[in-house]
């Protein structure tokens, strides 16, 4: 079977939690996505494409900065989407498969957050085992990791059972009406879709603890105060066990002691 492996990062896109892009929140969108976000991706060693998919409404000069990141990371591709004309993660997917994939491999990754160098490794040592089961689809989840505190500079080591540190690999019928990608169903409660497996071999993600974003949704969130774009990007005292950040940041591209 011929294998793709796709990362999907959502980058601007309208709905759920935003309903615009505002210059400050593109800007600090940016300053993060350049410090931690692409540093972990540069490292990365095997073969993989990597979708950041903003809305067509998105400042054009703003996704030629995007775009120009490919330098560092040739593995990097902006894709359109529109929530008007109702082009989402699905379409974007399948707008850059290659005519003979069979086996499709999607993983997720928001633009604050960054990837162990091993990250992508080890989810290609799944391929082989996949293509042979009996599975349509198979679901992995990394629940290590960690959590970065970036206005104290604290690093803490995380087990997060429904972490959205998710891949998924499906294998795809002739006309790919079956493909679906690893946004298909909301993370938390994708393992209910389908077959999962904690995969905790390493710590495999740093969430970065940023600051709060206000949702401009008036609908969804309205009042709703983001953190790293998540609610659940907190430390918790009761799960989570600092440790020393100059040890942790190597493994993902990152020299967090001088910052």
């Amino acid at each position: 079977m011929k294998s793709q492996h796709l990362v999907v990062t959502r980058y601007t896109l309208k709905g759920w939690a935003y309903e615009e892009f505002s210059p400050e929140w593109l800007e600090e969108r940016m300053r993060v996505f350049r410090t931690y976000c692409v540093p972990s991706m540069a490292q990365q060693d095997v073969d993989f494409n990597w979708l950041i998919l903003c809305d067509e409404t998105t400042d054009s000069d703003y996704v030629e900065s995007i775009r120009a990141i490919s330098k560092s990371v040739p593995a990097l591709k902006v894709v359109t989407t529109s929530r008007d004309r109702g082009i989402w993660s699905r379409h974007a997917v399948a707008s850059v498969l290659d005519d003979d994939t069979d086996l499709l491999i999607t993983s997720r990754l928001d633009n604050d957050d960054a990837l162990h160098e091993g990250a992508l490794r080890t989810m290609h040592e799944y391929i082989e085992p996949f293509s042979r089961s009996s599975h349509d689809a198979f679901l992995v989840r990394f629940p290590r990791g960690y959590r970065y505190e970036e206005s104290s500079g604290r690093m803490f080591s995380s087990y997060w059972m429904d972490s959205p540190f998710i891949t998924l690999f499906e294998k795809l019928d002739e006309d790919r009406k079956n493909l679906r990608n690893v946004y298909f169903a909301q993370h938390p409660k994708i393992h209910l879709e389908v077959a999962t497996h904690l995969e905790e071999s390493i710590p495999a993600w740093l969430q970065v603890i940023h600051g709060r974003a206000q949702s401009t949704n008036p609908e969804a969130l309205a009042g709703v105060a983001l953190t790293g774009g998540n609610r659940r990007s907190v430390v918790s005292g009761e799960t989570d066990i600092e440790v020393d950040p100059a040890g942790v940041g190597p493994a993902f591209g990152l020299d967090l002691w001088e910052r």
